[in-house]
């Protein structure tokens, strides 16, 4: 007995059939094999998929194939080409959604939903026009300056680094919000570990990071864009604090 078509295998007798089994034409020719409807469905998905063509339709039928090739398959609605496969499949053709997941698996996913959400993250990913490059020597020496928790260790000597630690404390500032200076120290004295929130603040204010009233009861961070190295920093930083949040959390409810 001949052993049964493999998946991926095709049912043509020569390339040129390969490359049109997932048209209305070659799927009317699959409709004159005479093979039961699963056999046929899978015979033509093979087809559409295959690294690898037969030699003949009867080497088709055994199994047999020749070198390997790739055929890229695209299908714009993945709805209407599972229609148009039903119509040709005729009377034993599955349901719609049946259809549909069986060709989602036939592509490498587990089931329909599965491939809506690998398309759904693609087109986001897609919305990526430009990817900032930074100094990953900068950052890290800057974040030599932070302990595991986050927290500013002690004041830098270099200007640059200073620059990119205190872009870190702006981003801990609630955006468009006015602070009072106890408030503002309150924060400051969170984010750091050497008790000098003033020096902190004032150097913020002649940096162009915060803004004030001249009576000091309305502080403000300056709404702008870090840089490539700041916005490094920050996202690093973040998974520290994070982690600090959590810790204190689990020692007030222990």
């Amino acid at each position: 007995m001949s052993p049964e078509p493999r998946l991926g295998t095709s049912p043509k007798s020569c390339y040129r059939d390969i490359r049109s089994a997932v048209t209305e034409a070659s799927l009317l020719h699959l409709g004159g094999l005479n093979l039961p409807f699963f056999e046929r469905f899978r015979i033509l998905i093979g087809a559409a998929s295959s690294r690898q063509r037969p030699t003949t339709m009867a080497g088709a039928r055994n199994g047999c194939t020749m070198s390997r090739l790739p055929l890229p398959l695209r299908a714009d609605d993945l709805t209407a080409f599972a229609r148009r496969l039903s119509k040709q499949l005729g009377d034993t053709r599955p349901s719609h959604l049946k259809l549909i997941n069986m060709l989602a698996k036939a592509a490498g996913y587990q089931n329909l939903q599965h491939m809506q959400s690998i398309e759904a993250a693609t087109r986001r990913l897609d919305r990526i026009t430009e990817v900032e490059v930074f100094n990953a020597q900068t950052v890290e020496r800057a974040l030599h300056q932070f302990d595991p928790h986050g927290r500013l260790i002690r004041w830098p000597s270099k200007r640059s680094t200073q620059t990119l630690a205190l872009w870190v404390l702006w981003a801990v500032f609630p955006a468009k919000t006015r602070m009072h200076e106890r408030e503002l120290n309150a924060l400051l004295r969170q984010e750091h570990l050497f008790d000098d929130p003033a020096t902190l603040r004032r150097t913020m204010i002649s940096c162009g990071l915060l803004k004030r009233k001249p009576d000091g009861t309305d502080y403000r961070r300056v709404e702008q864009a870090p840089s490539p190295e700041a916005k490094a920093l920050i996202r690093l930083l973040s998974v520290r604090r994070s982690a600090r949040s959590n810790t204190d959390e689990e020692m007030v409810n222990a």
